[in-house]
């Protein structure tokens, strides 16, 4: 796999692709619809977040390939100003991030 030519994205840099087994990439994109076009084209892998992949690896158009070994996680938060949290728009928001937050899929490796 780390021989495949692999698209990134442009704000990756040497060491993150060495992190991830790869030298370097083949195809740099900004965006992960353009990312996505391009796997989508069978030329290039690369990777997409879960949630945003999810409907073309159910159509099995994607296919996921050795997550233990090539598989990362991105954690995101929600911030605000100090002392604010309590305000009821911010409790209204983060109401609806837990409520809408997808889980994880069950990959079928």
């Amino acid at each position: 796999i780390s021989q495949c030519p692999l698209v990134t994205r442009s704000y990756w840099n040497t060491s993150d692709l060495r992190r991830r087994g790869f030298s370097k990439g083949s195809a740099t994109v900004e965006t992960v619809d353009a990312q996505l076009l391009l796997i989508l084209s069978g030329k290039y892998i690369g990777y997409l977040p879960e949630h945003y992949a999810w409907p073309w690896i159910k159509e099995n158009r994607l296919r996921v390939l050795l997550p233990n070994e090539f598989g990362f996680q991105s954690p995101f938060s929600a911030i605000c100003k100090r002392g604010r949290s309590n305000e009821p728009y911010l409790k209204a928001f983060r109401d609806l991030l837990k409520k809408n937050t997808v889980a994880r899929p069950k990959w079928n490796y």
